[in-house]
């Protein structure tokens, strides 16, 4: 469902008590999205779970000798630019 940002204020408890997200326009264009909660929970597992993976691969390449070791900031940067 898409709604105005005037039409969420009002009708934000309608919002949040449903199942089904809510896409928050302005000027036409998406700018935020009201989700139940346990999507939520669940989105921010997913993400954590890929980081750690690609985390233990990285990690799996350097003690092959298929990499030089990383340090934090290039491992974060290598992370999150996949």
């Amino acid at each position: 469902m898409y709604v105005t940002v005037s039409d969420a204020k009002t009708r934000l408890n309608e919002l949040i008590s449903s199942e089904e997200p809510s896409v928050i326009t302005k000027h036409g264009k998406p700018k935020a999205a009201i989700i139940p909660y346990d999507t939520y929970i669940k989105w921010v597992r997913a993400e954590s779970e890929k980081e750690d993976n690609e985390a233990i691969r990285l990690s799996e390449e350097y003690f092959a000798g298929k990499r030089t070791a990383l340090s934090q900031v290039e491992m974060d940067f290598e992370i999150n630019t996949k």
